[in-house]
């Protein structure tokens, strides 16, 4: 069974934890990384009804992402977003 993941990046915000980036966005201030990551549910305690698992997600300055060796980058997708609409456009990763 392949899995389809996004590559993992160091989330220096989150004290260097991994976390997949699902996009780079180019915005007036600079590049942003969308990162997501799986944390425990402390509210799911042993209930069968909760999920275990919280998927979180957040937007980085690139600054505070770093590469990880072996990952390969070369697939995420990269938009820029349009400041008079706040809409992400994609853009072809030669012209950045």
């Amino acid at each position: 069974m392949t899995h389809d993941l996004p590559p993992r990046v160091r989330d220096l915000v989150r004290g260097g934890h991994h976390s997949y980036i699902d996009e780079w966005q180019r915005r007036d201030d600079g590049w942003w990384a969308h990162l997501w990551w799986i944390e425990d549910n402390p509210k799911s305690g042993w209930s069968k009804h909760k999920d275990p698992f919280l998927q979180c997600d957040a937007w980085r300055p690139a600054a505070m992402v770093q590469r990880i060796d072996g990952e390969i980058y070369r697939k995420v997708r990269r938009t820029r977003l349009d400041s008079s609409t706040g809409t992400p456009v994609p853009i072809n990763p030669l012209d950045t």
